[in-house]
């Protein structure tokens, strides 16, 4: 009859193991958002101050940017952060860069989303911002707001 040898497990080096791997992933995504789970639809502003948006907490927030090609395009102290985006405010888009596109794609909890290009001194950048105009119910918070991808930089 064979003898199987099973080497123990070093619980010291599994959880060492375990906290470096959570390290590596708080760097990945940023601790602040990774534990305090901002990225959710009931808080704002992940940077620097987590402020849910149900406990009547106010707080000064600093200016977001979102700029592109050299040129701000939005700016606001009130972006909504939903999976990392932040969502600005319509009055805080600067619409003379900004032209409606055809495109459209659907997200199974927000809803239906539509674009703009992006247009600053001459050069286009395609469906660039997007934004929800009539969001399911769990996205309520982000109706009509702007947010950014393609090259955009939000700061």
């Amino acid at each position: 009859m064979d003898t199987y040898y099973y080497p123990r497990i070093n619980r010291r080096f599994t959880g060492k193991l375990l906290l470096l791997l959570l390290l590596i992933v708080t760097a990945f995504l940023g601790a602040d958002c990774f534990l305090s789970s901002c990225a959710s639809i009931n808080s704002r502003y992940c940077d620097q101050q987590v402020v849910r948006t149900t406990t009547g907490v106010t707080t000064t927030r600093p200016m977001v940017q979102a700029s592109w090609n050299g040129q701000v395009i939005a700016d606001s102290d009130d972006t909504v952060v939903v999976e990392g985006n932040h969502y600005f405010p319509p009055d805080s888009i600067n619409m003379e860069f900004f032209v409606p596109s055809t495109t459209s794609t659907n997200c199974p909890w927000k809803g239906v989303a539509s674009y703009y290009t992006v247009r600053v001194d001459g050069k286009e950048n395609k469906d660039a911002a997007w934004y929800y105009k009539s969001p399911k119910d769990a996205a309520k918070q982000i109706t009509g707001r702007v947010a950014f991808w393609k090259g955009v930089t939000v700061s």
